[in-house]
């Protein structure tokens, strides 16, 4: 027998959909108005980043909606999660006619238009008459399951265990499949070498400043400019080009005895390097450390201690000290 979805798991499923909608809405915002720069005249950022995240949110609501469930036989990540989701009350896969019922009919259209013809007040009957429905039908259908001749069933009764979803995120967090052939970096190493990297790129801007200003005797107008672009231009290069000519080394993880490479355990690519470097530099920084904080969690609660940027790239940080000593052995026995 169909066992139609009880109205906690429908409400659970929701929420967790909207927080997947705001979250990726909110980066998407920062990104379109960290780089498009417009509407600059007339209001303030606040006002500004407040209209992006409102437009992204509801475009992305419309097409996480809609497209989601017929492209995913039914499901979003909120349903996915709690073990439902929706058919056509025939049992057959919904459709885009049913899903465009269902959503803009009923979601969007029929609300909208008798909120702003006849009260807001409507709008709030509307509200309570579907929850009514949820609760007292046999099948629990609210007004858009009717509108769009479909219904939200159960189709895994163990919700979270056996979720997809719930299995990616806790593989992604503990790393359980990841090959611990060699020996993995541990954090601090990799933070004293970002340190170390985050130092010399400084003083090689002030040598390149103090050069400069030889070559120019002195006759510097913009100097302020100039330090700023340098230091921005050397920022972008360093952790793009050296770890590429050094084969996943950088000063800092050369002195820490750390290096990058690929998750399988070879040589890092120029292309992982470039992905790495550009997820490192433009997107954590367009996403107002959101992803970023991720990525730490992700560093701390993985066995293999990938950060976001690593799974992305395909890349791993392991530890090298033994090859080093090795080296350092080889030559002083050579001399």
């Amino acid at each position: 027998m169909t066992e139609y979805a009880p109205i906690w798991r429908r409400f659970l499923a929701a929420v967790l959909d909207f927080i997947v909608i705001f979250l990726t809405s909110s980066i998407l915002a920062v990104l379109i108005g960290g780089t498009a720069g417009i509407l600059e005249v007339g209001a303030t950022t606040e006002d500004k980043m407040e209209m992006y995240i409102n437009i992204s949110t509801f475009i992305l609501a419309l097409l996480y909606l809609f497209l989601l469930p017929k492209l995913w036989s039914g499901l979003t990540v909120g349903k996915e999660l709690m073990g439902i989701k929706v058919e056509k009350y025939n049992g057959d896969k919904v459709t885009y006619w049913s899903m465009t019922k269902r959503l803009f009919i009923a979601y969007f259209i029929f609300p909208v238009i008798l909120s702003i013809f006849l009260s807001v007040y409507v709008y709030i009957i509307l509200i309570i008459s579907n929850l009514l429905l949820l609760l007292f039908r046999r099948d629990n259908r609210s007004y858009h399951d009717i509108i769009g001749g479909t219904h939200v069933i159960v189709y895994r009764k163990d919700g979270l265990k056996s979720s997809r979803v719930w299995m990616f995120m806790k593989d992604l967090l503990s790393g359980s499949q990841a090959v611990q052939e060699v020996k993995i970096a541990p954090i601090w190493r990799r933070l004293v070498a970002n340190v170390i990297d985050g130092i010399s790129i400084v003083i090689a801007v002030f040598l390149m400043s103090f050069l400069i200003i030889i070559a120019t005797a002195g006759n510097m107008d913009n100097y302020d400019t100039t330090i700023d672009n340098i230091l921005i231009f050397g920022g972008l290069l360093y952790p793009l080009v050296l770890p590429i000519i050094w084969t996943g080394l950088t000063i800092g993880k050369r002195m820490l005895g750390i290096k990058i490479v690929k998750a399988s355990g070879e040589d890092v690519s120029a292309l992982q390097i470039i992905l790495r470097g550009f997820i490192i530099i433009f997107v954590y920084i367009a996403s107002v450390g959101i992803l970023f904080t991720l990525s730490i969690i992700l560093m701390t609660s993985r066995k293999d201690k990938r950060s976001l940027h690593d799974i992305i790239a395909g890349t791993k940080v392991i530890k090298i000290e033994d090859d080093v000593k090795m080296i350092n052995q080889e030559v002083s026995t050579s001399n």
